[in-house]
């Protein structure tokens, strides 16, 4: 859960900064 809640939050900040395709790759 808790890396979930992590990779969740992270693309949830970057995502407004296009850096889900960061997190992707």
């Amino acid at each position: 859960n808790l890396v979930v809640k992590a990779v969740s939050l992270a693309i949830a900040r970057d995502g407004a900064s296009g850096g889900v395709v960061r997190t992707v790759t």
